[in-house]
């Protein structure tokens, strides 16, 4: 049985536009004081974390841009994959 929906989160400041988005997850809302900050500077403190999803019918475009992501990134394969791992790295790839 597979799942009907999967969630993700990330740091609130990710806003809308989260790493989790160019793969085709939705953004849900803001969990807010979610759970603590684990950045330097900021251990301890509470943070606000943003919730995106994925539901069953979503999937298998979400699953073939997060195969040819990874793909890219492990074979360094693909236009312009040294900058794309570097975004990847980064958190800013699209």
């Amino acid at each position: 049985m597979s799942p009907a929906w999967v969630s993700g989160l990330t740091p609130a400041t990710s806003g809308h536009a989260g790493p989790l988005s160019p793969l085709g997850a939705r953004f849900e809302g803001v969990l807010r004081n979610w759970g603590p900050s684990w950045a330097p500077g900021e251990e301890g403190r509470l943070r606000d974390s943003a919730i995106f999803s994925v539901i069953a019918v979503e999937w298998p475009q979400v699953k073939s841009a997060l195969t040819r992501r990874i793909t890219i990134y492990a074979t360094g394969s693909g236009p312009d994959s040294s900058a794309l791992t570097e975004r990847i790295k980064q958190g800013t790839a699209e």
